[in-house]
């Protein structure tokens, strides 16, 4: 949840900021500024737009950025303070002129298919060229305005190439996720429970999965609810999850694991995505209180934050306990030990873990 918290408070913090931002951009015109390189018709090459582009008049440490490049893709983006990742909003087409002008415009079709939470989900947007400026408008949280750019040098070096190679994905081609086991206990008037979904698309990620959770009693009656939002399940990988969920005031006769249909740009194609191993537990060990082990990431990258589920059972092969926590800063390549308390009624016999990225 700590991951969710933090993107919530992101969004809130440059909600404020490019509503000011929008506001500057449209204040201008589409006059060239001094320090923009002149185009001239004089030569007979057609108008060359590519390279880097920053926004006119902006604020020294949020503004927007853009690079034209000459594979046909343009890409927009926030330039926030305190962030060296710039944030996408906008890639796209990029249709090159094809004679010397010093006025154009083009319509670029979206072509963006990665995870950015202030990416436009428009299907196109208009750009116009006029004497050394760049503008296109922007909607955002109910305001409107012009963003006007000029040739400018940023850093570039924190945007993937994934960003601009990816395409949008085919949801057509879409099969359900599926619910592979399930499980439950209550203990002191909780219920805690734990899903194992698998994704059976060959290309097709889902970011932000959700099961529902429902217990009911004899009579089929509702005694607890609630919906629990995973992080993200790769092409034909399980995400196995396990939680304290909710108080029940009796011991329930059924409890339903129901799996949320996802909103379709939830659903994110492969090339648009780091790849990812899954990350494995090893050097499990029941202590006296508590469980220790290992998390391996076998991957390239750090991984920030790891949720991670413990099934505890008895010599019976019963569940007696579902421990959950989160490890951080699992580095690449390496192994991040952990240590989590619990405490069961029946003995310990053996434990099952399962970690992945949060």
């Amino acid at each position: 949840m700590k991951k969710h918290f933090k993107r919530f408070m992101v969004s809130m913090m440059v909600g404020f900021v490019l509503i000011s931002m929008i506001g500057c951009g449209s204040s201008g015109g589409s006059n060239s500024d001094n320090s923009a390189k002149e185009e001239t018709t004089e030569a007979e090459e057609p108008l060359d737009l590519t390279g880097l582009w920053i926004q006119k008049d902006a604020d020294e440490d949020n503004y927007i950025t853009a690079s034209i490049r000459d594979d046909g893709k343009i890409g927009v983006f926030f330039k926030l303070e305190g962030d060296d990742k710039p944030w996408t909003y906008w890639v796209g087409t990029y249709v090159a002129p094809v004679e010397a002008t010093d006025k154009y415009s083009w319509t670029s079709d979206n072509t963006y298919d990665g995870n950015g939470m202030l990416a436009s989900d428009n299907a196109t947007k208009d750009f116009t060229y006029d004497d050394g400026v760049i503008s296109f408008p922007m909607t955002f949280q109910g305001k409107s305005g012009t963003i006007h750019l000029i040739r400018g040098e940023w850093d570039t070096s924190q945007i993937p190439e994934s960003v601009f190679t990816a395409e949008k994905v085919d949801i057509s081609s879409f099969k359900s996720m599926e619910l592979q086991d399930s499980g439950w206990i209550v203990s002191d008037d909780y219920l805690s429970y734990y899903v194992n979904i698998y994704n059976p698309n060959e290309d097709i990620a889902v970011e932000y999965p959700k099961v529902r959770i429902t217990a009911r009693d004899a009579g089929g009656v509702v005694i607890g609810t609630e919906d629990q939002t995973l992080s993200i399940l790769y092409p034909q990988q399980n995400f196995i999850y396990g939680s304290l969920g909710f108080s029940v005031d009796e011991m329930p006769t059924t409890v339903d694991f129901e799996i949320i249909d996802p909103d379709d740009n939830d659903l994110k194609s492969l090339g648009g995505l780091n790849s990812y191993e899954p990350l494995e537990v090893v050097n499990t060990a029941v202590r006296e209180d508590k469980i220790v082990g290992e998390i391996n990431n076998p991957n390239d990258y750090d991984i920030d934050d790891v949720a991670l589920v413990i099934l505890c059972k008895n010599s019976k092969g019963e569940l007696v306990n579902i421990a959950s926590t989160f490890v951080e800063d699992c580095k690449a390549g390496t192994t991040t030990p952990f240590s989590e308390s619990v405490y069961a009624e029946d003995e310990i016999a053996e434990v099952e873990a399962y970690a992945n990225q949060w």
